[in-house]
């Protein structure tokens, strides 16, 4: 089975697509930082067991929640994502193991 990224390894790519295309829808956002980490298709296949999903998508929304909650991220409307306008780079929130700093 492959080794898929942990929820808070999404961080700082999920940041990081935000602050080069701007404000983005969530599908958008979240196949833009699948496509970023090179997540295969193989990674993708793998579900979560409760509800089918793939377990990508939502560790990334997991990912996009701790974000919202640091002021890191948010939602200017309904399942949009975007960088808060009054800081520029906020990539320096996320630790280099990619968890936010503390």
């Amino acid at each position: 089975m492959p080794e898929i990224p942990k929820f808070h390894e999404f961080m700082r790519p999920l940041l990081e697509v935000l602050q080069e295309q701007g404000e983005l829808s969530r599908i958008d956002a979240i196949e833009a930082v699948i496509e970023k980490m090179g997540i295969t298709d193989e990674q993708m296949s793998i579900t979560q067991e409760s509800n089918g999903k793939p377990l990508v998508r939502g560790r990334i929304g997991w990912a996009s929640s701790y974000l919202r909650v640091a002021g890191a991220l948010v939602g200017p409307k309904r399942g949009f994502f975007a960088s808060p306008g009054f800081r520029k780079d906020v990539t320096p929130l996320i630790h280099p193991s990619g968890g936010l700093r503390t």
